[in-house]
This record gives structure tokens, C-alpha cells and sequence, in this order.
């Protein structure tokens, strides 16, 4: 399971697909724009924009599938009820939630935190910059299967996407192309012609 706003989806969120896929052996990633988050009271775009741009992003990358599920859903999405629903698609299989390092910090946060625990092995994406000893002593902490994976992503953040386009900046570096034709000809983001 990887979830997030996606606000939008970008090149790292890809390039962190393919890692995870790679170096953790996992047979499928789903991804799960979600209706809104928790943390945060909501998104710059409406939910059927950001659900068609991970679908462009994510289309021509083999084992990632984009779910709607979070969003046809709707209210608050939480991910125990995710992993509920992914528990009840895949039976017998072993479920993974992918997270980047600073989500990871606050795991013990999130809603229903120990049901997440007992119903996925975390992995966590570790960057360059991150401290590695304190997401060591946070893995201990939670006593959940964790594992740490250091890898070569970037740090493009959706944040600094909308600030590039709202400045009408070159995005090529950040988004795929598909994304990037689709937010112009949408106008999303204050993006267009």
C-alpha cells in the first residue's frame, strides 16, 4: 500500500514505486490517492484530478495498480481501513505500507496505530538526509516488522511542484510528461495556456 494526497503525483513518487518493487520483492504496489487526509484539512485539487493524474503516472509501470477505493469512499481516509479492505482482496497475502521517513516518525499517531502494526510489515524509504539512528530506536519502539530501505530518491516535494507551477516554471525535472499536459490542459494548480 502506498497512499497519499498526490497533490500532485510526481517523479519521486514513481521512482519510489520502482524502488520498493525492486528492492523489496513485492509481486504488486497499490496506490491510493486519498479522499483527504487526516492531516490535512484538505487538498489544492479536486479528488478525480489527482486520481487521473496517478492513473497517467503510474500507467505504463508494471506491478503498480491506482485504486479509487479512498476516494469513492469518501470522508477521512485512514489507513487501517485501507489495509482492512486490501486484507479482504488479498487473503493469503503478506501486506507492505510504504512510507517516506518523516510519515514513519509518526506512526504511533496515526489512528488505530497498532492495528496498522499487526496488519503490515513497514517499509520506509530512507533518504540521504534522514537520521538513520532515529528511525533505528522509532522501529524498536513500535515493535512492529519494519525495515529501512536507503535509496537514491530524490527530494521533490509536491509542495515545491505547485510553487513551480504557479510560477510557471520548467516541471519537466518533477512530473511526467502526461502529468504535467494534463494539470496544463486542466488548468490545475494555476497552471494553463
Amino acid at each position: 500500500m502506498f497512499g497519499g494526497s498526490f497533490d500532485p503525483v510526481h517523479n519521486d513518487h514513481i521512482a519510489l514505486c520502482k524502488t520498493m518493487i525492486e528492492k523489496a520483492s513485492l509481486d504488486k504496489v497499490v496506490v491510493f490517492p486519498a479522499a483527504c487526509s487526516p492531516f490535512k484539512d484538505s487538498t489544492n485539487t479536486d479528488n478525480v484530478h489527482r486520481l487521473n493524474m496517478c492513473r497517467l503516472a503510474f500507467d505504463s509501470i508494471d506491478n503498480v495498480e491506482v485504486s479509487d477505493f479512498e476516494i469513492l469512499r469518501g470522508g477521512k481516509s485512514y489507513t487501517v481501513d485501507t489495509l482492512k479492505y486490501l486484507k479482504e482482496q488479498y487473503k493469503s497475502s503478506e501486506l507492505y505500507l510504504i512510507t517516506g521517513a518523516d510519515a514513519f516518525l509518526t506512526l504511533s499517531n496515526w489512528y488505530k496505530s497498532d492495528e496498522i502494526f499487526s496488519l503490515a510489515h513497514i517499509l520506509t524509504v530512507v533518504r540521504e538526509n534522514d537520521n538513520i539512528e532515529a528511525l533505528n530506536l522509532k522501529a524498536k519502539d513500535y515493535g512492529a516488522d519494519c525495515t529501512l530501505l536507503s535509496t537514491p530518491i530524490g527530494s521533490i516535494s509536491s509542495t515545491k511542484v505547485r510553487k513551480a507551477l504557479k510560477n510557471r516554471e520548467d516541471v519537466s525535472k518533477y512530473l511526467p510528461e502526461k502529468v504535467a499536459e494534463y494539470i496544463r490542459i486542466n488548468g490545475l494548480y494555476n497552471y494553463a495556456d
